[in-house]
Order: structure tokens, then C-alpha cells, then sequence
């Protein structure tokens, strides 16, 4: 408002100053050419001052007219846009397709309220360029009433916050890899007390194993093997020869004494296998107590694909990613899912760092790069494909790739990509893989359904 009373001002001194009226027709046509030539070069000095302002502090200045639902812009805001210049001015509903789909409505509720209401207010959107990406903007807006009080007209700024937001998804990202570290220690604590319980009964089946092997090693039995064969050598002479032989007197009574230590043998055996049992029915409730802890639930969300790709760019970035040209192509179809952001973001993560060692590791390669696509396929799948010119797969190691535990790296465990396929899995798709060969880079190609028909695991 200080702005327009300052022109207002200036116009009434200049006025006065060349002996012109407002009510009348200018009689002197040169002191008219001067009040304009005077008029004219006020505007431009300030209007040029006002753009300059608005360029360094990467502000941009914006008007909606809501009966003629038109929203124009300064010179600075289409800068900030990357606008085309050409285009005049636009609707209020084509300036909302421009907002991220979880800003829309809060930009849409500022603007009812200046209109409704008359209040001043301003928000943090993030707005998609041309180049399917997006950047953050705060918007402050300022109704204006006209004649008769009503609100129809809102001016307002728009300022580059980029920055900052990205200074705060560091923090986030940061504060997210502390979660995942105390996670990551939380499971090592899980996993060496359930090897702990395993461990002790695995001790006692080992006894069990180790009493029912001496059992069986027994001596007695070979001896009465042995026994067996004599009776079958006299078998026609039986009677004659269990009197009357040296040998055969002997058989009646250590057949009585075998059978008392076959009896106690047997009692032992058979208390050894029932502990056996015990043992396994035990691992198998230690195992599903386990399994019940780590039974986590899939949340569903919608989320902007491009951005979910950044913030795994961006966890995984450091001296070595810098070494990396990173490739993006988004197909303007594939920018929101509905998914588990959390598992997803989980796989992106891993694929990219595998891409990103793989591809450092090849020193063959002059240029080392990775291309990231997204698209829609026929079937309302999304299909983001991980592309690197790395060391490549070996033929043999591909049907193993995801299995647990396998891995070709010096100091890897296996459970990367194995977790990754597990991951796909509980949202609805898969991972695919395809190499030429050693030196000749790999992709990766992760499915998943557009619109999400998973519910909640309980």
C-alpha cells in the first residue's frame, strides 16, 4: 500500500508542478508531453529497481483476479518457474495441476480463506518443473478488497526456499540414518539372544545325538550277531549242542542277559528320541516367537516417485557417488504411487549402491554413469530400472543373486538383495536382472503396482 501512495503522491506534486488538473483537458500540450515524459521515467526507474530487488532475493511477485480467473506474473516468478515468458497469464485450476499432489490442498485452503475471509496467509508447497522434478517455494498472499468490500483480488509473493528445504532433508536424512543404525543394533541385539536360546538347545540335542550314537555303536549287538550264527550253524543239532557244547551251554544264559540290557538300551533310546522331539518342537516355537517380533506392518501411501528416487540418491551420496554421473528420465505418467514408502525407499537404496560400486569398481570404463527410468506399464505396473556400466554379473551368478546369504563382494553378507526381493514381494511385484556379462554393466528392473492393493499385515 506504501507503494501506491507514494505514486499517488508523486502524480499529485507533478500535477501541480505543469498546471494540470484531473477534471480538465491539458490546454498546454507541451507541459502534458513533459508530465508524461516525467510520469514514464518514474515507472521504469522504480518498476527496474522493484525487478532487480525481486532477482537477487529470488522473489517473485504474483496477481489473481478471481472473476476473470486469471493469475498473472513478474518477471522474476517466471525465472523462479522456468516459465515460459510467452505466456501471459494463467487459470487458478492450471496453476493447481503445477502443485505437488500433498501441497495442493493446503494451497487451495490459503487461498479460499483470502478470498472468504480476507486473511493473509502463506504455506510451503513444492511446485513440478517442466523437467518432472520439483522444487520448494513459500507463497505469501494478500487479498485486496475493492469498492464495495468484497475480496476478489489476491497479490502476492513467491519466494525460492530450495535450500533450506534441502538443508532439512539432510537433518531428516541424517536423523533417519540414526533410526536405521539404532534399528540395525536393535536387530544384532534380537539375533544374539534368539542364537543364544537356539544355541543352548542345540547343546542338548547334541547330547541326545551323542547317547543315541553310543547306543547304537553298542558291542552286545555285533555279539549278538554272532550268537545268531552259531544257533543257525546247529540248527539240526540244536537241543545236542545247548547241552552238550562248551560254546552252546553258554547261549541260554547270555541270551537272559542280553535281553535285560536290550530292555534298558530301548528305554534309553526311547528317552532320547522324545527329547530329540522336545528339542525341534522347542526351536520351532523359538523361531515363530521371532517371527511374530519381526512381523511388521505394510503402510500404504501415496507418494511422488521422483522424490522417493532423490532422497535414495541422497542417502547414498559421498566422496565416491560424486564420481558417478547420474542419469534421470521420468515418464510424466509415473509420478505418484501408491505404496509402502518405507520398503521402497529400502530397495532404491540398495540397488543404487550396488549400481554405484559396481560401476566405480570398473576401471575400463572412462565415464561412469547410471540411468534411472521410471514408466507405466499396460498393466498398471511401475517399472523403475536401475542401469549401470559397471563390472557386470557373471552368467553363473545370476540365478544366485538373490539368494541368502550369496554375495560376490569381498566384505558383503548377502542379505542386501535377498532383503530387496523379500521387500518386492510384500508390495506386489519383483526384481529382475540382466547382465552381458563380466564388464558390461547390469540392470535392475523393480515392479510394482501403480495403485497398491495391499492391506495392512496384521
Amino acid at each position: 500500500m506504501s507503494e501506491i501512495n507514494n505514486v499517488n503522491i508523486f502524480f499529485e506534486l507533478q500535477l501541480k508542478k505543469y498546471e494540470l488538473s484531473l477534471d480538465s483537458m491539458p490546454s498546454d500540450f507541451d507541459k502534458w508531453q513533459q508530465f508524461i515524459m516525467e510520469v514514464n521515467s518514474f515507472y521504469n526507474d522504480n518498476i527496474q529497481e522493484l525487478e532487480n530487488a525481486q532477482r537477487l532475493a529470488h522473489i517473485g511477485r504474483w496477481h489473481f483476479n478471481k472473476p476473470k480467473n486469471e493469475i498473472t506474473f513478474s518477471k522474476e516468478f517466471y525465472s523462479l518457474i522456468h516459465l515460459n515468458s510467452s505466456i501471459t497469464h494463467k487459470t487458478y485450476e492450471e496453476i493447481l495441476h503445477w502443485i505437488h499432489f500433498n501441497d495442493s490442498a493446503e494451497f487451495a485452503k490459503m487461498i479460499e480463506n483470502a478470498i472468504k475471509n480476507g486473511e493473509i496467509g502463506e504455506c510451503d508447497i513444492r511446485i513440478i518443473m517442466p523437467n518432472k522434478e520439483f522444487s520448494w517455494f513459500h507463497i505469501i498472499c494478500q487479498p485486496i478488497a475493492n469498492a464495495q468490500g468484497i475480496f476478489e483480488e489476491i497479490s502476492g509473493i513467491v519466494m525460492d526456499i530450495s535450500k533450506r528445504k534441502e538443508a532439512e532433508e539432510k537433518i531428516s536424512n541424517l536423523n533417519k540414518q540414526i533410526i536405521l543404525s539404532a534399528r540395525y543394533t536393535g536387530m544384532a541385539e534380537v539375533a544374539t539372544s534368539l542364537l543364544h536360546n537356539l544355541g543352548n538347545v542345540l547343546n542338548s540335542a547334541n547330547v541326545s545325538l551323542q547317547l543315541l550314537r553310543e547306543s547304537v555303536n553298542q558291542p552286545f549287538i555285533d555279539r549278538a550277531l554272532k550268537v545268531i550264527e552259531l544257533i543257525e550253524e546247529h540248527k539240526l543239532s540244536l537241543s545236542t549242542f545247548l547241552t552238550e557244547d562248551a560254546k552252546g551251554k553258554l547261549i541260554p544264559q547270555y541270551l537272559i542277559e542280553l535281553s535285560t540290557i536290550l530292555k534298558k538300551e530301548q528305554n534309553t533310546l526311547r528317552l532320547e528320541v522324545i527329547n530329540m522331539i522336545n528339542y525341534l518342537n522347542h526351536i520351532k516355537e523359538i523361531v515363530n516367537t521371532q517371527q511374530d517380533l519381526s512381523t511388521s506392518k505394510v503402510l500404504i501411501e501415496k507418494v511422488f516417485l521422483p522424490e522417493v528416487i532423490d532422497i535414495a540418491l541422497q542417502m547414498c551420496a559421498g566422496k565416491v557417488m560424486n564420481s558417478v554421473q547420474i542419469n534421470k528420465k521420468y515418464e510424466s505418467a509415473s509420478s505418484f504411487i501408491e505404496t509402502d514408502k518405507s520398503k521402497l525407499l529400502q530397495i532404491l537404496i540398495n540397488l543404487i549402491q550396488n549400481a554405484k560400486e559396481a560401476t566405480v569398481d570398473n576401471n575400463n570404463a572412462s565415464i561412469k554413469e547410471i540411468y534411472i527410468s521410471t514408466r507405466e506399464t499396460i498393466n498398471k505396473n511401475m517399472e523403475i530400472v536401475i542401469k549401470d556400466n559397471g563390472i557386470g554379473i557373471s552368467p553363473e551368478y545370476k540365478s544366485k543373486l538373490f539368494s541368502f546369504g550369496f554375495t560376490t563382494k569381498k566384505h558383503g553378507h548377502g542379505f542386501g538383495l535377498h532383503s530387496c526381493a523379500l521387500f518386492a514381494k510384500e508390495l506386489g511385484g519383483d526384481i529382475q536382472v540382466f547382465s552381458e556379462g563380466l564388464g558390461k554393466g547390469a540392470t535392475f528392473t523393480l515392479h510394482i503396482p501403480v495403485n497398491s492393493a495391499l492391506k495392512e499385515k496384521l
